[in-house]
């Protein structure tokens, strides 16, 4: 499909403004990082998530600009605060499904990356995790002691 001068010089302009924008995250992401590693405190945080399976560069630096109380507080605080924690909805006596999302979208957005990426890990977690439930169903000891209370 051939182009009009028109399209064609508008598309030179988009691509021209792409590579520029390309440019200025690059320039922004550099600035961001430099910024990290000013402050020796935000550095070790940052240090410390890099060393967690399935978290680059970009989502430690994600992690830190949307988790400031990042070390400061509880596992269960930064998973309510990213909207991973059930939260459970009653009403005089009355009880309904727990559910999530009651939080920061784009923190829960990074963290599920996070733990997709690591999913590519062969000792990620989720493989250890499986492992271990794998080991617990070929291991029948636990059944027969049940069935022997009986």
């Amino acid at each position: 499909m051939k182009l009009s001068y028109d399209e064609q010089e508008y598309s030179k302009v988009l691509k021209r403004e792409i590579i520029r924008l390309e440019e200025e995250i690059k320039r922004l992401i550099a600035c961001n990082v430099k910024l990290i590693m000013q402050d020796e405190l935000e550095r070790k945080r940052y240090e410390a998530l890099l060393n967690i399976k399935g978290i680059g560069e970009q989502a430690a630096r994600m992690l830190i600009i949307q988790l400031p109380m990042l070390g400061y507080v509880s596992r269960k605080a930064v998973a309510s605060y990213a909207g991973l924690a059930p939260y459970e909805r009653s009403s005089s006596g009355k009880e309904f499904k727990r559910h999530l999302g009651i939080g920061k979208s784009r923190l829960r957005a990074t963290l599920y990356i996070c733990t997709v990426s690591s999913l590519r890990f062969k000792k990620g977690t989720l493989y250890d995790y499986r492992m271990k439930l794998q080991n617990r169903k070929n291991d029948g000891s636990k059944l027969k002691e049940l069935s022997k209370k009986r």
